[in-house]
């Protein structure tokens, strides 16, 4: 379809965005380092957003207080260790301004503990106990349980949601990788907020419980495990509920605070970043407020595909070519 009227528009709120959304990450308690290159960092995030316009930092609160007003999308990225109670009053009150939040819990964290778990609860984003395990399948096509593979979950296109940081990804028939996730569920959002699950598991997936020694086994204990589908992702939006300072260089709007939360801090991490570029970058700018850049990477110009498996294209092209073109000659004949 020709989409130069999109394209064009696009291009319009890009030149007309002022400033540079400021992105900071959280730093002390064990998160994901964001200048680290090794697999389970994030370097290649950080330059990927630099890249697309944004200012990347690190939020310390022992050097810098409370999150910054200037502040428009604050990430807290596998932390190992609770947030201390002012630490999360601090983020409590950087949302209720308006703020925005993208989360992925460290994988030891535990609920209980005051740590992001309970903070993302407050906010109708819950963690389920489990780890989220499917079917390996095996060189011979059959499906395998028991392995450490089982760990590794892609999220497909059609168990994406329909929403702006999705929609291009669907479209385009991409995949989220989310290994070593664990289950969210639904809670209760402050007055007047909504949730959105924007990625789930399959059906054939299941919640691997812990064993006796704290560690699962990747093999389905029918009646006792739960099966999918499992919300991996969610999305928690909610008014303003309080008006506080904004810098000057704010470059985000602040009517509607955003918590966009994963079941796992590896969706972010460098060894599944050529996989997740896309949504990550569609996740930090739909948080930002700049929806006019959440995209796809492009595909080569010169390839052009018409997917005749599906839709009505094939239909319409043997109307044209076969019956209308012929009918056409035959009347000016």
């Amino acid at each position: 379809a020709y989409r130069g009227e999109e394209a064009f528009v696009r291009g319009l709120l890009k030149v007309s965005s002022l400033g540079e959304p400021r992105a900071l990450f959280a730093w002390g308690h064990g998160e994901r380092d964001l200048y680290a290159d090794d697999d389970r960092h994030l370097s290649r995030l950080f330059n990927a957003l630099v890249e697309d316009g944004f200012q990347v930092g690190r939020w310390d609160s022992d050097e810098m207080g409370g999150v910054p007003a200037d502040c428009d999308v604050l990430a807290i990225v596998g932390p190992q260790q609770p947030l201390t109670g002012l630490e999360s009053q601090w983020v409590r009150d950087f949302l209720s301004r308006g703020g925005r939040l993208i989360a992925g819990p460290g994988l030891f964290e535990q609920e209980g503990d005051g740590g992001l778990p309970d903070l993302l609860a407050e906010y109708g984003i819950r963690r389920q106990a489990g780890m989220i395990c499917r079917p390996y399948v095996g060189s011979d096509g059959t499906l395998l349980q028991g392995k450490p593979e089982c760990l590794y979950v892609s999220v497909r296109s059609e168990n994406m949601a329909l929403h702006p940081i999705t929609d291009p990804l669907r479209r385009g028939d991409r995949r989220v990788q989310m290994d070593f996730t664990r289950p969210l569920l639904r809670g209760t959002t402050p007055k007047g907020g909504n949730l959105f699950t924007l990625l789930e598991s399959d059906a054939v997936t299941w919640a691997d419980l812990p064993g006796p020694e704290g560690a699962g086994d990747q093999i389905l204990a029918e009646g006792i495990e739960l099966r999918g589908p499992f919300a991996l992702g969610m999305i928690s939006e909610f008014p303003v509920s309080s008006v506080g300072p904004v810098g000057p260089e704010v470059v985000t709007e602040r009517k509607q605070a955003r918590v966009l939360a994963f079941g796992t801090p590896e969706i972010f991490c460098n060894s599944r970043f050529q996989t997740n570029r896309d949504f990550l970058l569609n996740a930090f700018n739909w948080a930002a407020n700049r929806e006019f850049r959440v995209t796809i990477s492009t595909r080569d110009p010169e390839l052009r595909v018409m997917p005749i498996g599906e839709g009505t294209q094939l239909k319409w092209v043997y109307r044209v070519a076969v019956i209308g073109l012929p009918l056409m000659c035959l009347l000016f004949g």
